[in-house]
């Protein structure tokens, strides 16, 4: 979804369930998920959270004051931010099911399709980052033979621990990370990964 300077991905099977990656920053989300649910949807089956940057984080803020939420996915690292406490205390009230991210969780998504969870291999909970753009968290979508790979905002630290990890890593698609910034995207990774096609989501005029 196209909601400015950040990231907002919206996925939606055939059964309805409805799993939101990110909220861009600010509430620009609400028209964007709007125009796309039936207007008496007001269920999201799992929201994550990749990592607490304002340009990822504030959408899903208001999402969670709009939206009936079953389950937030993040990492629960540390970072000192209002915007990320208030998260997290809106979420402990809200939500029912909050799931700290590591490489062992996928999601069915049924018809074949399913979201895995990549990266953080283990659980950060806690943990402090000189960077936080490399806890992101990062999911491969797949259905059938076709891939996705959603990178959040990891940069080439990442990526390298990734190829280190998941020798084989491939995807007809890539997000690129930290929203096609010099920071991420190494040509070792791109020749690895091989994407047909790479998406930047990215604000007008962004230098």
């Amino acid at each position: 979804m196209d909601v400015g300077q950040g990231d907002a991905i919206l996925i939606r099977n055939s059964f309805g369930q409805n799993i939101l990656i990110d909220g861009g920053p600010d509430e620009l989300i609400l028209e964007k998920i709007g125009r796309i649910l039936p207007y008496t949807d007001r269920q999201i089956d799992v929201m994550i959270l990749t990592h607490p940057h304002a340009d990822h984080l504030i959408g899903l803020i208001a999402v969670l004051k709009r939206y009936q939420v079953d389950n937030v996915i993040y990492t629960g690292a540390n970072y000192s931010n209002a915007s990320y406490r208030y998260f997290r205390e809106l979420i402990s009230q809200k939500v029912p099911r909050i799931t700290l991210a590591e490489s062992n969780i996928s999601l069915d998504l049924g018809d074949d399709c399913y979201l895995n969870i990549l990266f953080p291999f283990t659980d950060i909970s806690g943990q402090d980052f000189k960077n936080i753009n490399n806890s992101s968290i990062v999911s491969e979508l797949g259905c059938g033979a076709n891939k996705i790979l959603l990178t959040g905002d990891a940069e080439k630290e990442v990526e390298k621990d990734l190829l280190e990890n998941y020798p084989d890593l491939q995807a007809q698609v890539l997000k690129l990370g930290h929203h096609g910034s010099k920071t991420a995207s190494t040509l070792e990774f791109l020749e690895q990964v091989n994407p047909s096609l790479a998406i930047i989501l990215v604000g007008k005029d962004n230098k």
